[in-house]
């Protein structure tokens, strides 16, 4: 029967300190300011203050992924005018099972890898 009382003792004075502690804290918590409306004022300040750099034409923007930890970033119109690349006159469906290459060695992987991601809405890297 001691044993039984030892265990409800324990169990009962356990509580006691759990429930002491969460009211000590709380009691400590409610002296505290906790006015949050100057940090959201500044926020909300801060972000509407945000303008993005204005562009003459700004036209559609390709990714590159180049070697393991350099990415070239290009716009696609000039970057295939570099190419001297002329959009081929086919139905663009032939390029939609395309599988994509694991390496682009010349012009023409680099515009049959564009074409058969552009074609199924897809991103290159």
């Amino acid at each position: 029967m001691s044993i039984v009382k030892s265990q409800y003792h324990g169990i009962f004075l356990g509580t006691a300190v759990v429930v002491m502690a969460i009211a000590l804290r709380l009691l400590l918590w409610r002296n505290l300011p906790m006015d949050n409306l100057p940090v959201i004022k500044y926020l909300v300040r801060l972000e509407s203050s945000y303008r993005p750099m204005p562009q003459r034409n700004p036209g559609p923007r390709v990714l590159v992924g180049f070697g393991a930890c350099v990415d070239l970033k290009v716009r696609a119109i000039p970057f295939f005018n570099a190419l001297e690349w002329v959009p081929p006159s086919v139905d663009t469906g032939q390029f939609r099972g395309n599988t994509h290459m694991n390496e682009l060695s010349s012009s023409d992987d680099i515009i049959s890898s564009f074409m058969s991601a552009f074609t199924s809405g897809a991103a290159v890297e």
